[in-house]
């Protein structure tokens, strides 16, 4: 019954802060998956802390200065802890954390103070969170383009050749001129918790193309051939035959 009471005396004091004509501060702050984040505090003179977690989960802690800290609901259970200075600490991260913890606090002068902390978990990339995805603009000369899709959020993406420093391209569309189809090029995907890349050859989205090519260009040259042949022996026949009209040819007296 005590600690019901408690709750919901924190409950109250939270609304009346949240709900206050000065808005509260807001902080940004981001954590790893299965790592952890601290809640860090900066005002001085605290009696205890409201911590609550927004929307839905209500008040979760109570901290005070010199590592106190209790009323933790089931969720939480040994993953929260008092910095020593009444600022919150979760371990254990998951995706479920990521929320708004609002921190009513309690000064000695019978101040009340508001603190929102905007929770941010990224989990780690890995090379399966990666696609390569190729548009061939020409067949003939196998230029196209690439594009780097990445299955997770807030990720920035780049582009670079292994073969050149001069290309580094931020953005998940790559542009590839047919001169560089032979080059390696490595898409990037980094966020907080780290980064995962991906290689690719450009020129093994056109070796279809490039065999069609070939065997056309074959074609091409012994047709070639052929018409050079046929003219070659239809001129040897031509001139045998103007030969064989000057040398039987009826000599005037």
């Amino acid at each position: 019954m005590l600690r019901f009471s408690i709750l919901v005396f924190m409950t109250l004091q939270l609304h009346t802060c949240v709900l206050c004509e000065d808005p509260c501060a807001q902080r940004a702050v981001s954590g790893i998956q299965g790592g952890d984040v601290t809640l860090q505090l900066d005002q001085t003179r605290i009696t205890f802390i409201y911590w609550a977690a927004l929307p839905g989960a209500g008040v979760i802690a109570t901290t005070k200065p010199g590592g106190y800290i209790d009323n933790v609901i089931k969720s939480y259970t040994g993953r929260l802890s008092n910095t020593g200075d009444g600022s919150l600490h979760i371990t254990k991260l998951t995706p479920s954390d990521q929320r708004v913890y609002a921190a009513t606090i309690q000064e000695e002068e019978g101040e009340q103070k508001c603190l929102h902390f905007n929770l941010t978990v990224y989990r780690r990339l890995s090379a399966g969170d990666i696609q390569i995805s190729p548009n061939v603009i020409s067949n003939v000369t196998c230029s196209m383009t690439l594009m780097c899709i990445v299955t997770a959020p807030d990720v920035t993406i780049t582009w670079r050749n292994i073969n050149s420093s001069n290309i580094n391209v931020t953005g998940d569309v790559l542009y590839v001129p047919p001169s560089d189809v032979t080059s390696t090029y490595t898409c990037t995907a980094s966020n907080p918790a780290g980064n995962v890349s991906k290689s690719v050859v450009p020129q093994q989205y056109c070796n279809i193309d490039s065999q069609e090519q070939q065997t056309f260009h074959t074609t091409v040259n012994i047709i070639r051939s052929v018409i050079a042949v046929v003219v070659f022996f239809i001129t040897c026949c031509v001139f045998i035959h103007h030969m064989k009209t000057e040398v039987i040819k009826p000599t005037s007296d």
